[in-house]
């Protein structure tokens, strides 16, 4: 399945990369808003977008929202390192979370996550 990975920091692109090697699933990876609506207009599907919340172009929320517009049946988590932000992210309109990935998280346990959502994709 495809997956989107929208993530400013280098190494976490790569620990997400190193946890996703063997599963099957093809990740094209953003570092940056821009670049992550760029990548979002060429795909034709996505099983799940990974985003980190606050990013170096501004926070996820707009990016989901036109995520979901696209991709309505897709799962989308959030990772983020900043407290206090479940209760906004959840109050969003428009952009129904699967779930929150907490960092620094454990990476068996989010990839247990990422499976999870995965599994309820319904192309």
């Amino acid at each position: 399945m495809k997956l989107l990975i929208v993530e400013d920091d280098a190494g976490i692109r790569k620990l997400y990369g190193y946890m996703l090697r063997g599963t099957g699933h093809d990740a094209e990876y953003a570092e940056n808003l821009a670049i992550a609506g760029e990548k979002l207009v060429s795909m034709s599907e996505c099983a799940l977008l990974i985003t980190d919340y606050k990013l170096p172009d501004g926070l996820c929320l707009d990016f989901v929202r036109a995520f979901r517009a696209k991709f309505p049946s897709s799962g989308v988590l959030v990772a983020t390192g900043s407290l206090g932000v479940d209760g906004e992210l959840r109050a969003a309109e428009g952009i129904e979370l699967s779930g929150i990935l907490r960092k620094p998280f454990d990476p068996d346990e989010a990839l247990e996550l990422i499976q999870l959502v995965l599994g309820a994709y319904k192309k």
